[in-house]
């Protein structure tokens, strides 16, 4: 990054992490670039498909991104899941609709589509997930999560994790 060393008290990446095909050279960078005591706020996904391709390169646990952070002297100060189990389970079905109406080669198969594209959108875009979004609060583990959310600390000088 073309900035001095301690220039930020804060930095934001979201949803970027899988993107980038070295990304502990993209949190050495940032923890180069934030203040001590400066804050980290990421988004990372865990249980995604792949997306935007070719430039899709990893997935990230919470373990995995505590490590990637302590390496480069930064400490989590608060995680959270993206949803759990059916969260997730909620997003997936929802993809049943793109395997089940692939696009319409004419107006009149599109045309004939219609009823059942708006009932499985009903069901899977609205009911499911309602449901689901309150069945989630059975789920205490979250392991089964889209991703997590997190605030990391770079440490002060001489600091140890």
């Amino acid at each position: 990054l073309p900035f001095a060393d301690a220039s930020f008290d804060a930095a934001v990446c979201v949803q970027t992490m899988e993107h980038v095909n070295n990304p502990f050279e993209v949190t050495e960078e940032i923890g180069r670039v934030l203040k001590p005591g400066g804050r980290y706020y990421l988004s990372a996904p865990m249980m995604w498909y792949q997306h935007q391709k070719p430039h899709d390169y990893f997935r990230y646990t919470s373990f995995g991104l505590e490590y990637m952070l302590q390496e480069n002297d930064m400490r989590i100060v608060e995680i959270r899941p993206m949803g759990g189990y059916f969260w997730f389970l909620s997003f997936y079905l929802q993809m049943l609709h793109d395997k089940l109406f692939q696009r319409a080669q004419s107006n009149l198969q599109r045309l004939l589509q219609l009823p059942f594209q708006a009932m499985v959108q009903g069901i899977f875009f609205y009911a499911l997930p309602l449901l689901f979004f309150y069945l989630d609060r059975i789920d205490k583990i979250k392991d089964h999560t889209l991703g997590w959310v997190l605030i990391a600390e770079k440490l002060g000088d001489g600091s140890s994790s």
